[in-house]
């Protein structure tokens, strides 16, 4: 049996799978625009922003922390090429479903959207993932960003 190897979430971002959006109105434009980004650069098939709602209308990502609410979207592996985490710092919220009460929406300004290849890695990844928000200044440094390679610095040194 091949052993799988493990994804360091360093790894997965890059500077060129960050936006800022202040033109977002709903959630699905945001996830739209970074699932084609992923898509661009070849990290995910087509199908990507498909399995993207699917999987948010069965299971959502929205998540209240301590530095502010974040949206983790992902989908199955079979809509992945390579894994990478897509970013998208919003100056206007949009509204996710709670991921612990999806009865509940919630204002998300940061999107950490998931692109995980294998898909022995998600659970390690979102908990590494979350593990970051612990910190009260990580979300909202990214706020504050003023560049995407500021986002990219930031999220790098807090990724280990």
């Amino acid at each position: 049996m091949a052993k799988t190897q493990k994804v360091k979430l360093e790894d997965m971002i890059d500077k060129n799978l960050i936006i800022f959006s202040e033109k977002a109105i709903k959630k699905e434009d945001i996830l739209l625009k970074l699932s084609e980004l992923l898509y661009e650069k070849g990290y995910v098939k087509k199908n990507f922003y498909d399995g993207i709602i699917s999987r948010e209308e069965s299971f959502p990502t929205g998540l209240i922390t301590v530095g502010g609410n974040v949206a983790i979207p992902h989908t199955d592996s079979e809509h992945v090429n390579k894994a990478a985490i897509a970013v998208a710092v919003l100056k206007k919220p949009v509204e996710f479903y709670r991921m612990d009460d999806a009865s509940e929406k919630i204002d998300v300004n940061i999107i950490f959207m998931l692109a995980i290849k294998e898909k022995e890695n998600q659970v390690g990844v979102i908990s590494n993932l979350t593990s970051a928000f612990k910190d009260p200044n990580f979300l909202g440094d990214l706020q504050k960003a003023s560049s995407k390679e500021e986002v990219f610095k930031h999220i790098k040194n807090n990724f280990r």
